[in-house]
């Protein structure tokens, strides 16, 4: 189907132990809202690239691998409320509502037959980090720095800005897109990125870099292809 996904309510439930307790929750069911019960999805058909939208919305960088085993074994005890439908994500997306809805995967007794609920495990950034000393660390570690945001009013938000040859300078707006900002936000430990602003609004900095635009979602803001030009070439209306 073509169809987005309607849903209430997204949520990761946690369902270990040893996650319970820990806020924000980073692994567990993903479940859906939906005429206003709490719903498992059906991992036949879930990909990577659905789990990384997922960790992307709740405000993650990345995710990373945990125990099937276990979750299989705590699957086979329990009797789960399957949402009809399978998920088709591009990786790209900034919610779930903006995945397309797959083909109905749940058998008439609503059950995930040679399945089980789908679980993801989701790389804490810098956003839940109480500070740069206590928690950052073990969170997110950045190795070589070479992307950062200045001039914004709030955590996440401001001028993009690239490190080259020593020196920091702003990217041109030119080719600029959700999928470029989505990348930055990563590569600082952010999420998905929910919107971007052009025009210099954030102030022009120093020095411009050039253009730049990514075509993979995975990639790192030193990985985008660059057009790179002469700094008077570059103005406070042009940059990102």
């Amino acid at each position: 189907q073509s169809l987005n996904i309607q849903v209430e309510d997204v949520r990761i439930r946690a369902i270990l132990v040893s996650y319970r307790k820990r806020v924000p929750v980073t692994e567990g069911y993903v479940e859906v809202k939906d005429g206003g019960r709490w719903k498992q999805i059906c991992d036949e058909n879930w990909s990577p690239l659905s789990s990384r939208v997922i960790c992307g919305m709740f405000g993650f960088p990345g995710e990373r691998k945990f125990n099937t085993r276990v979750y299989k074994m705590f699957a086979r005890r329990r009797k789960h409320s399957y949402w009809d439908y399978s998920v088709n994500c591009t990786g790209n997306e900034a919610h779930l509502s903006n995945c397309k809805m797959g083909q109905s995967v749940v058998q008439k007794n609503s059950s995930c037959v040679g399945g089980m609920p789908v679980v993801v495990s989701c790389i804490p950034g810098r956003a839940f980090a109480p500070s740069s000393m206590t928690g950052f660390k073990k969170a997110f570690r950045q190795e070589q720095p070479l992307v950062r945001l200045k001039g914004g009013a709030n955590i996440g938000e401001g001028r993009v800005e690239v490190l080259k040859k020593g020196e920091w300078g702003t990217i041109c707006d030119d080719n600029w897109n959700l999928l470029s900002a989505g990348v930055v936000c990563r590569e600082l430990g952010f999420g998905s990125a929910k919107e971007y602003l052009t025009g210099g609004v954030l102030g022009q900095g120093r020095r411009g870099w050039g253009r730049a635009f990514c075509l993979t979602r995975n990639c790192g803001c030193h990985h985008c292809r660059s057009s790179m030009l002469l700094f008077h070439s570059i103005t406070a209306s042009e940059v990102v």
